[in-house]
């Protein structure tokens, strides 16, 4: 089995935290190291991002490079991982397929739909995989959820309710920034959008929307939709950088209704459970404990080696940037 050789581009948290230790156990690829920015590629990312790498080189190994540039011309590195503020997932990407890199590029891909058409479009010029990582998609507990649908337990689907929010984290956080990338509907708006429309056929319809923003933000920081599938399935999906922290899904069936309550960020030691309620009663499965960032990984490397599979993940890139966009156009 080949193994990759993949590095980072930038130390950030998310990639301490999840990504990298994934890398680590992971059966397709090996850390090469992580980048910071020069002062010439990302200001604002460079101060104290070295010390930042310290850290990674402390706990994982691994080079530390001297900048993004270093590490994309190493050429014993394969494929690079993009946890930047969303402004910066083009630009990278770019500099990534370029170099004969593969992306596995932090959600959102980028800001918009043209920007991740030109995205895509690359990738598949350079005959190169490119991933979004909806990692929770990847988790063991979502396949459970198809296996219990398909099954018929919970009845015919009529309804999927998914929401994804937490609280607000601050300022200097670049969600809140317009410049940066910021905004809750590509943030952690993606997550219940991403996961209601797999339930929802080819054709989805946005039938309302809205986006609303709170402490002067010049983006918005909640808001909700309701989207109809040509299978005559409807979702209700909601989300928000500045309320309550909500993690969860239900899916409603014509005979029962299942709920989870940690679909998109479960720890990976963490055992999710999956509540299925109907007139017998309540019923409680436990699903294995899975790390959704190896697993992701594990997909990545699927693209790689496997040019259908790459091109039907580029579709579903691009339909969740369509979707988005719809859910902006429509909003009130």
């Amino acid at each position: 089995m080949k193994r990759y050789r993949i590095g980072v581009l930038g130390p950030s948290d998310i990639a301490f935290r999840r990504m990298v230790p994934a890398m680590t156990n992971s059966g397709h690829f090996d850390y090469a190291g992580v980048a910071h920015a020069s002062l010439e590629e990302f200001p604002a990312q460079s101060e104290g991002h070295a010390a930042k790498c310290d850290k990674f080189k402390e706990a994982f190994g691994g080079e530390i490079y001297e900048s993004y540039g270093t590490l994309l011309s190493d050429p014993d590195v394969d494929a690079v991982y993009i946890p930047l503020p969303p402004s910066e997932h083009l630009k990278w990407a770019k500099a990534a397929f370029a170099a004969g890199k593969h992306v596995l590029v932090e959600k959102p891909s980028t800001t918009s739909v043209v920007a991740t058409e030109q995205m895509i479009d690359m990738a598949e010029e350079c005959n190169l995989a490119l991933h979004e990582n909806y990692a929770y998609a990847f988790h063991a507990q979502v396949k459970a959820i198809k296996d219990i649908l398909e099954s018929g337990r919970i009845g015919e689907l009529r309804m999927v309710r998914a929401t994804f929010s937490f609280p607000y984290r601050g300022e200097n956080d670049f969600r809140y920034h317009a410049d940066r990338g910021g905004g809750s509907i590509i943030d952690c708006g993606g997550y219940p959008i991403n996961f209601a429309s797999g339930f929802l056929g080819d054709n989805v319809k946005v039938t309302s929307s809205s986006l609303h923003s709170t402490r002067g933000h010049d983006v918005d920081t909640y808001g909700a939709a309701t989207l109809e599938g040509d299978n005559g399935v409807v979702a209700q999906v909601s989300w928000g950088m500045d309320n309550v922290y909500r993690c969860g899904a239900e899916l409603h069936g014509s005979t029962g209704m299942l709920s989870v309550d940690r679909l998109y960020s479960p720890p990976a030691n963490m055992k999710p459970i999956i509540t299925i309620t109907d007139n017998s009663g309540v019923e409680t499965i436990e699903v294995p404990a899975d790390d959704q960032f190896e697993r992701s990984l594990d997909y990545f490397a699927e693209c790689i080696e496997n040019s259908e599979t790459a091109g039907a993940r580029r579709t579903e890139i691009l339909r969740q940037a369509k979707l988005i966009q719809s859910i902006i156009d429509n909003a009130k």
